[in-house]
Order: C-alpha cells, then sequence, then structure tokens
C-alpha cells in the first residue's frame, strides 16, 4: 500500500511539474508570436505615399489655382474663350492642347471633380507649406485625368496659361485664355504627373475609404549622397494626437513626431479619411501585419501585440468555458448519461 502511495505521488509530482514547464514554455511562445491585428491610426503628415487599387481621388472642390505638370492633352468646350497664342488674340468656342513631357497648364479660379486613377498606382500626397494652410499636390506614377469648370464672376476672373504645348494642332509654346462663362475642361496626363491644388482659404478638400496596397512608410529621403530618411510627422492638431490603437487588445501607442514609422497592411486596409489643414490630417484602419517605430532607419522595432497579449485580454473567456463545461457535465451526470 505504501509503495502504492509512494508510486502515485512520483506521478503527480511529475505531472506537475511538466506542467509548469508546459505552461512556460507555451507562454514564451505565445509571447513571440504576433498575428495580424486590426489597428485605428490618427496621424499628421507632410507628405504620404502608397500603393492603391483605387480608380479615383478627392472630393471636387473650388481652388484659386490648378497647376497639370507633364500635361499630355486639354479639351475645353465653351461659349466665347479668349485665347492669346504668341502675338495672336481670337475668340473660340472649342481649344485642343497638347502638351509634351514638359508641358505645364495653370488654371485659375476653377472647380475641380474627381481625380480618375490607373488601377495600382503609386501616388504620393504632399502639403505645400509656402502656399498656404489647404495647398498640396499629388504625384502619380500612372497618367490621371480629370474635368474642371471655370468659375468666373465679377469679382476675380478664371482663365489657364499652358507652356510647352500645341494649339489645335500648332507648335506655339506658350498659350494663354480667359473663361467668361463656366466652361468645362478635360485633361489627361503623361506618366509620372504633378497635380498642385492652391486652394480658396476657409476651404478645404479630402476623400475617405481608399484602399491601400502594399507598406507604408512615413519618412522623406532628400536625393543626395546621404540618402538619410527623415520623419514626415507633424505636431497634431490642437485637441489630438499622433497614435495607433491596437483594438484587439485596447491598447494605445503614442507617437513622437520625431518618430520614423512604417505599417505593413494586410489585405483589407483603408485611408478611412484625410483632409488638407496645415497639414495632410490622416485615418487609416484596418488589419496590420506589423508596425514599427524608431528613432533612426536602424532602430525600428515592432510594437505589433502578441498572440498572448490577445489571449490575456480575452482571459474571461478562459475562465467562464470550464464553468460551463462543469455545469453541462453536471446536466448529463443527473440525467443518468454519465456515471457519476
Amino acid at each position: 500500500m505504501a509503495r502504492k502511495s509512494k508510486t502515485m505521488r512520483r506521478w503527480v509530482k511529475w505531472t506537475v511539474t511538466a506542467a509548469l514547464t508546459g505552461t512556460v514554455v507555451l507562454a514564451i511562445v505565445l509571447t513571440l508570436i504576433h498575428p495580424e491585428t486590426s489597428v485605428n491610426v490618427s496621424l499628421n503628415v507632410r507628405e504620404i505615399s502608397f500603393g492603391t487599387s483605387a480608380t479615383r481621388i478627392f472630393s471636387p472642390a473650388s481652388e484659386e489655382q490648378f497647376i497639370i505638370s507633364r500635361v499630355a492633352a486639354v479639351r475645353i468646350q465653351g461659349s466665347g474663350i479668349k485665347v492669346k497664342a504668341g502675338s495672336d488674340q481670337f475668340v473660340e468656342n472649342s481649344v485642343e492642347i497638347e502638351g509634351d513631357t514638359a508641358g505645364s497648364c495653370n488654371f485659375y479660379n476653377v472647380r475641380t471633380s474627381i481625380i480618375n486613377l490607373n488601377s495600382d498606382s503609386i501616388l504620393n500626397l504632399f502639403w505645400l507649406e509656402q502656399s498656404g494652410g489647404s495647398s498640396f499636390g499629388l504625384r502619380s506614377n500612372k497618367a490621371l485625368t480629370g474635368n474642371l469648370t471655370a468659375q468666373p464672376s465679377a469679382k476675380s476672373k478664371s482663365g489657364f496659361s499652358c507652356v510647352r504645348v500645341r494649339l489645335n494642332g500648332r507648335p506655339t509654346g506658350t498659350v494663354e485664355g480667359e473663361f467668361f462663362s463656366e466652361d468645362s475642361v478635360y485633361f489627361s496626363t503623361a506618366n509620372n504627373a504633378q497635380i498642385d491644388y492652391r486652394g480658396i482659404s476657409g476651404l478645404n478638400i479630402g476623400d475617405s475609404q481608399i484602399p491601400i496596397v502594399g507598406d507604408l512608410r512615413f519618412s522623406h529621403i532628400t536625393p543626395g549622397d546621404s540618402q538619410e530618411e527623415k520623419t514626415v510627422l507633424r505636431p497634431p492638431a490642437s485637441g489630438q494626437s499622433n497614435e495607433i490603437s491596437f483594438e484587439e487588445v485596447d491598447s494605445t501607442v503614442k507617437l513622437s513626431d520625431s518618430d520614423l514609422l512604417m505599417i505593413r497592411p494586410a489585405q483589407g486596409f483603408y485611408l478611412r479619411q484625410f483632409k488638407i489643414d496645415n497639414g495632410i490630417q490622416l485615418s487609416l484602419h484596418g488589419l496590420a501585419k506589423d508596425v514599427l517605430i524608431g528613432a533612426g532607419a536602424n532602430d525600428m522595432k515592432s510594437k505589433m501585440p502578441s498572440l498572448f497579449d490577445e489571449l490575456d485580454k480575452k482571459a474571461r473567456v478562459f475562465v467562464v468555458i470550464p464553468a460551463v463545461v462543469a455545469f453541462l457535465l453536471g446536466i448529463l451526470e443527473k440525467l443518468g448519461v454519465l456515471p457519476r
């Protein structure tokens, strides 16, 4: 009897030891696993570059100036458009302008529409600090198209000026024009074009639900020999903060405006909203594979919560499950399904 008791105690001892060891090993493993998790990101930045599958961007807005670099074609349909090409001046109802790789057009006092994109474009949005709080630019690796509407009024003229272009098929170099009615303008660009928005004070432009494809690196590298990577984060607007919230674990990471930030999105990641107001104010949301923050390019560390953190947040579930199982087993025992 004593021998049997001793054997049982040895069995219990090894079982407890194995359980404790297994628990420790499992906890360590769980802290090393960082699954995809849902994030909310709020930032104020000088610029952002991202890939997207969106086919359109921006809401309509009134602009003091709208500048197109690498313009490919401009078609204007209207009534009594006053045109000047070199020393020639004339009035047209239809104007066709073609640009070369160095061609550009500056429209002033116009109403812009949405901008049409080619799928899988890489876009760069940047704030034009020297041009005012609501001024910004857009670069695209693929061609852009859109429409404008002239907005002449008693207080301000509406018109355009294009350089390095051809007018109605004839080389002219520079073309200027003035609108006297709400004429319609269609434009298209070459690849690697840039559009600058110089907004009317008090008005704003933005967009929402833009799908993000590929990594987001919130930094800028100035061309040159140094190739130093600098942050593009700006001090947040009053009452806001630069932060990343991990929804699954109810945890928030605050960012300094001197931090470098990189986000690796998973499928289903969106630029939920942005607006231009003394910077580019961003709201992003979706599943992320990784979030890295650091003081420099060689100091980037992951801030992703571990699987242990997620399970710890859901600890109440694991407390309830044994109680539910015991309750069910008790019912089955009372019904005689299970032996006592």
